[in-house]
């Protein structure tokens, strides 16, 4: 049962954002080329979650005193990225890579699960105004944390997932309103969006992959850069380029299992730049929407992988 309750709930967190980007196309483009193109991604996320459902379903749960370290890593990690990101006023992006990057040398056995909180401390205090508020999204996401530890693993974007799901839950539940996003950028601020999404997917990958530093080290550095230096470079989107590099860095945060090189972890920052853009007017304030976009981007590279692997098996 838990096996069962692990996996769906990733997938349907990104489903569901995804479903708000795909109405919301609608609404503001019609039925355009754009419309086709999200049918098209939403065949290879779809594919990609039942591939993954004849792999992982079938592992048994089985619950261990490390889950309960695990657990207690992601109520810490979201206490201190919190506290820096509002508090301390270091920002989202630079708040939680530095969480990121610290517990990656210093504790890398729990590097994961604090990752994880340091999603939902990304949250905003406008939204989350008490701590009992975060507290509870914190409790969520760490139990969404250790159901879904056989489901979904080597995915980029999955902790991010998992504290979204947190935010959600806890947000609807106490009637909180999420913020409202700004408007969707045009091409002279999404070209810039894109590249640099493509820069930081890759860098992270090879530094998790090639140079064996670690995902969570690998995200954090690409993240804590990005977040230091780019307002400094770009004074007016810089901001924003910060935060849609992070973004695709949690694509690179994917195993060679499931993104095999750099090339395919490109692909996946292309598409996180494409939903990044496409979801600015949803879930403001929410810490992990953009691991969700990550998630989305990666199980959706791969599924397409999946879905060529079969057309050759059928062919030949």
């Amino acid at each position: 049962m838990f096996s069962i309750i692990g996996f769906l709930i990733l997938p349907l967190t990104s489903l569901f954002l995804y479903g708000y980007i795909f109405q919301g196309n609608i609404i503001t483009n019609g039925y355009s080329w754009l419309f086709l193109v999200q049918i098209i991604l939403l065949i290879g996320l779809l594919y990609g979650i039942n591939e993954e459902r004849k792999k992982e379903i079938k592992e048994k749960y089985i619950f261990s005193i490390t889950d309960i370290y695990n657990f207690i890593a992601v109520l810490v990690g979201t206490f201190i990225s919190f506290i820096f990101n509002n508090y301390l006023g270091m920002g989202p992006v630079v708040a939680a890579s530095l969480v990121g990057v610290i517990v990656a040398v210093m504790v890398p056995k729990f590097a994961v699960p604090a990752y994880c909180g340091a999603f939902v401390g990304m949250a905003s205090c406008i939204l989350f105004e008490t701590y009992g508020h975060l507290t509870v999204t914190g409790i969520v996401a760490g139990a969404v944390f250790v159901l879904s530890k056989n489901a979904f693993n080597g995915y980029g974007g999955k902790l991010g997932t998992a504290a979204l799901t947190g935010c959600i839950l806890s947000s609807v539940f106490a009637g909180k309103e999420f913020l409202s996003g700004s408007y969707i950028p045009d091409w002279d601020t999404g070209k810039y969006l894109v590249l640099y999404s493509i820069v930081a997917a890759v860098i992270s990958y090879v530094v998790n992959i090639r140079l064996k530093h670690g995902a969570v080290f690998g995200s954090g550095i690409v993240g804590l850069l990005a977040g230091l230096f780019m307002p400094h470079f770009y004074p007016k989107i810089g901001g924003s380029i910060a935060i849609m590099m992070i973004t695709s860095s949690f694509a690179g945060m994917s195993s060679q299992k499931r993104l095999p090189n750099e090339i395919y972890v490109g692909m996946a920052g292309v598409l996180s730049a494409f939903l990044f853009i496409y979801s600015i007017p949803y879930f403001g304030g929410t810490g992990g929407k953009l691991g969700t976009i990550a998630f989305t981007s990666s199980i959706i590279i791969r599924g397409f992988l999946d879905l060529l692997e079969y057309f050759k098996k059928v062919k030949t």
